[in-house]
């Protein structure tokens, strides 16, 4: 099997997940704060079924949540990654419920990207981004989505991909946003840009902590390199 008739699978596979994530949520009643840990199995599990039913026997699970991807698929022509990711449709703040337009997962950091993009290539890093909605009166599935990694990522207000300042998280766009990056070749130039501005803010914001004569030692430093 090579890695589009793979990603036709995938893809082919929305409908099943969609029924498999609401039985689910029929059998047991989540919270909506583990919703997205414990759905995952059940997510993962059967995208292994569709997989080997298709003939494809070499998949590999990641061994905890700190390794990426959830799952990956090992083909003729390269690997296809596979990461899982759900948001609730609904917040609660100081006690009370609101609908939200987006869940601000996280996304993979900004140093991270390069090494997954090595590794895998843009193209073929897949998001299945289980959409739900649960809060005191609602436990329900609301949609999955599954589309390359790109497509999920939002832009900021300064035409760069959308970032949390303290650890460069990138962002997701909201859940019915249209997706603002529709192409690799978009997304590698926005990558780098953003990429250099948060490290150019990141020093800007702390340099005035170092010392004069070593902040100077450290800037002609930096212009010798």
């Amino acid at each position: 099997m090579n890695l589009n008739e793979a990603k036709q699978i995938l893809l082919n596979s929305r409908g099943d997940i969609e029924k498999t994530v609401a039985s689910e949520m029929l059998k047991k009643k989540f919270s909506y704060e583990t919703f997205g840990k414990e759905i995952e199995t059940s997510v993962l599990d059967l995208l292994i079924d569709v997989f080997n039913k298709a003939g494809q026997k070499e998949i590999r699970k990641a061994k905890d949540k700190n390794e990426f991807p959830d799952l990956t698929v090992t083909l003729s022509d390269g690997l296809l990654a596979i990461d899982i990711k759900a948001g609730n449709h609904y917040k609660k703040s100081k006690g009370r419920w609101t609908a939200c337009k987006n869940s601000n997962n996280d996304l993979g950091t900004i140093r991270s990207w390069p090494e997954k993009l090595k590794k895998f290539g843009g193209d073929n890093i897949y998001f299945v981004f289980v959409e739900y909605g649960i809060n005191d009166n609602l436990h329900q599935i609301e949609a999955v989505r599954i589309a390359p990694f790109y497509k999920f990522l939002d832009i900021n207000k300064k035409g760069l991909l959308k970032y949390r300042k303290k650890d460069g998280h990138l962002r997701p766009k909201n859940f019915e946003g249209n997706s603002k990056i529709n192409s690799v070749a978009q997304f590698e130039p926005l990558f780098i840009t953003t990429a250099i501005e948060r490290a150019k803010s990141i020093i800007t914001e702390h340099i005035e902590t170092i010392p004069k004569e070593q902040r100077n030692a450290l800037l002609d430093e930096l212009k010798a390199d």
